[in-house]
């Protein structure tokens, strides 16, 4: 673990593997992120050419070179490096919808309303053939069966992650049951009004759907919430049937 010099609010965490053009574009995006000095972005890597790149942008980074067996074991990396009271992961080509992210939600922290949240979530801008559009959460009680707002979109509290750290058993959906598993403690999810990332279509969770429900049915009847899925894959698919999707 690389010694901590500075303590940030935010970290910024952005997992790849030798993708030079997007994380690029997730680089350059941060030139503009106002309120520098709340954040800090760790790259989990084992290239080492990324760190010049950042630098020819005008921001300051920190790699830390992985040679993993897996996202979310790097995910996990990431999390035991940061230095900030609030995590994000950004993927590669993914970047923040507003360039006062930082100042806005240090002020919703900073609301006494919101002293116990453990999780902030919001909306996301979806990218596609340079089309964008509005991708709304879905109800906080789906998260019984699916993700209700993209992993991109939301800030965790770091402790949460010390404590349950991503399952790396899991290839697809580690970041869900970690989700699931903090909202069956009881523990307060926040959302926000503003659209908090821009991302890509086709994620590797879009190309694997049969793998990760598979996945999915795995974790859910450990916290017990099975009927949750077969619902919402009949009412899934009865949409489907009646052409509404």
């Amino acid at each position: 673990m690389r010694p901590l010099n500075s303590k940030f609010l935010f970290s910024v965490i952005t997992v790849t593997k030798s993708d030079y053009s997007r994380l690029k574009k997730t680089l350059k995006s941060f030139r503009y992120i106002h309120n520098k000095d709340l954040f800090e972005l760790l790259i989990i890597d084992a290239s080492e050419k990324y760190k010049n790149i950042a630098n020819s942008f005008g921001i300051e980074m920190v790699q830390i070179k992985s040679n993993d067996s897996g996202i979310y074991e790097a995910m996990n990396i990431g999390v035991r490096n940061a230095s900030g009271e609030w995590l994000i992961f950004l993927n590669s080509g993914d970047e923040f919808s507003s360039m006062n992210i930082f100042s806005e939600l240090k002020h919703s922290i900073e609301l006494k309303s919101n002293n116990e949240t453990a999780v902030f979530y919001s909306s996301s801008l979806l990218k596609k053939n340079n089309v964008i559009k509005n991708l709304d959460c879905k109800n906080i009680k789906s998260i019984h069966c699916d993700m209700p707002f993209s992993h991109q979109s939301c800030f965790i509290k770091k402790q949460l992650l010390i404590d349950y750290p991503y399952n790396t058993k899991l290839i697809f959906t580690s970041d869900h049951e970690f989700l699931l598993k903090v909202y069956r403690l009881g523990l307060k999810f926040t959302k926000l009004n503003s659209p908090i990332s821009i991302i890509e279509a086709n994620g590797v969770a879009d190309s694997n759907k049969s793998n990760v429900w598979r996945e999915r049915l795995t974790f859910c009847n450990k916290f017990k919430c099975k009927p949750y899925i077969y619902y919402y894959l009949f009412k899934e698919f009865f949409k489907k049937l009646m052409g509404l999707r």
